[in-house]
C-alpha cells in the first residue's frame, strides 16, 4: 500500500462523507455542509491509500482544507481521519502536506481553532509547529426576550458608525487586546482591520450606540456558518444603555427582521477572550456550550511565519 496527498475530487465525495459520518458522536460534522463549495475551491486535499492492484484503486483515509478568509489570512479546517486509521500517523501526514501547500501561498497568517479537550488534535497541532495564540470561553444562550412595552421601539441612539469610528473603538477595548486583535464567526477568526469593519457595515452586521464622535458601544452579529440555527455574537462591548439597546438588535436579527432574506435563529452563540465581554454574555443569559464533551474553552493556534510576511 502507498499513501499520497492530492487535491480532493468530486469522485471522493462518498469516502469523504463516510469519514465525516463518524467524526463525532452526538452531533453532526459541518464538513458535508461545505463539501460542494470546497470541491470547487483551492486548498482542499485528501490523503488516499493506493492499492497495488492491476487496476489502481484509491481510498480516501484523511482530508483537510485551508481557506483564505481575508487577503493573506489562511484558516485550517476540516482535518479528518478515518476512525479505523487513527493512531497510525495519518493525521500528521495530511496536516504536514496541507501546511506545506499553505506556505506556498505566501500568507501573512495561518491559523486554526480546536477545543481544549480535543487532545488528539492538539498533539498533531503541536507536531505541526503551531503555537497557541489565544484562549476563549465558548458560550450559548437563548434569544433575548421582548423588552418592556414602553421600550419596544428601536432605541434612537443605535447607529451605523463609520468604519474608522468602529475600528478606533474596537481597538480600545479589553476584548480586542485579549483576543490578540481578532474576532470570531463560528470557529473562524479574522484580524480586525478597517476593511473588515467596512465589510461588516455593508452586510448590516455592525452596530454602534451613541454617535461617531462619542461611541458608547459596539455590536457585531453574524449568521452562524453552520446550519444549526445559531446567531453569532462576534463582539459586544459598551455602556449599560448600549448593551440594553443591543439586546433589541439581537432579537430583531434572530426573528428575521434585520436581514429580511435571511434565516431565523433559535439561539445565540459566541466566544470571549476577555472577562468584560464574558460578563456581557452573562447579561444575555449565555452559558457554557452544551455539546458532547462540554467545550468550554476554545484554543486558537497560529503557525510561526517569518516577520517579513507579516
Amino acid at each position: 500500500m502507498a499513501f499520497i496527498v492530492r487535491k480532493a475530487l468530486p469522485r471522493d465525495r462518498r469516502d469523504i462523507l463516510r469519514i465525516c459520518a463518524r467524526t463525532w458522536s452526538g452531533w453532526g460534522d459541518y464538513v458535508p455542509q461545505f463539501l460542494n463549495r470546497w470541491l470547487k475551491e483551492k486548498g482542499f486535499y485528501v490523503l488516499v491509500e493506493q492499492a497495488r492492484l492491476r487496476t489502481p484503486r484509491e481510498t480516501v483515509v484523511g482530508l483537510g482544507k485551508f481557506t483564505e478568509i481575508a487577503p493573506g489570512e489562511l484558516w485550517l479546517e476540516g482535518l479528518r481521519v478515518d476512525p479505523e486509521r487513527r493512531g497510525k500517523g495519518m493525521g500528521w501526514k495530511i496536516s504536514k502536506a496541507i501546511i506545506q501547500r499553505a506556505l506556498a501561498e505566501k500568507p501573512v497568517s495561518i491559523r486554526l481553532a480546536t477545543g481544549r479537550r480535543n487532545r488528539h488534535s492538539r498533539r498533531i497541532i503541536a507536531k505541526m509547529g503551531l503555537r497557541l495564540k489565544v484562549r476563549l470561553w465558548g458560550r450559548d444562550g437563548p434569544i433575548p426576550k421582548k423588552p418592556p412595552s414602553a421600550n419596544r421601539r428601536s432605541p434612537s441612539a443605535i447607529l451605523i458608525p463609520t468604519p474608522q469610528a468602529a475600528y478606533d473603538y474596537i481597538r480600545s477595548t479589553e476584548e480586542y487586546k485579549a483576543a490578540k486583535g481578532m474576532i470570531q464567526r463560528t470557529w473562524q477568526f479574522r484580524t480586525v482591520t478597517p476593511e473588515l469593519m467596512s465589510e461588516l457595515i455593508r452586510q448590516k452586521r455592525l452596530f454602534g450606540y451613541g454617535s461617531d464622535k462619542d461611541l458608547q458601544g459596539l455590536l457585531i452579529i453574524q449568521p452562524g456558518r453552520y446550519e444549526n440555527g445559531r446567531l453569532d455574537i462576534s463582539f459586544t462591548e459598551g455602556s449599560r444603555k448600549a448593551l440594553g439597546a443591543f439586546r433589541y438588535v439581537i432579537r430583531c436579527a434572530a426573528l428575521g427582521r434585520l436581514w429580511p432574506d435571511g434565516p431565523k435563529f433559535k439561539s445565540i452563540s459566541g466566544m470571549a477572550a476577555g472577562r468584560s465581554m464574558l460578563r456581557h454574555f452573562g447579561g444575555l443569559r449565555m452559558q457554557p456550550h452544551r455539546r458532547p464533551g462540554r467545550i468550554r474553552w476554545v484554543l486558537v493556534y497560529e503557525y510561526p511565519l517569518p516577520a517579513r510576511r507579516r
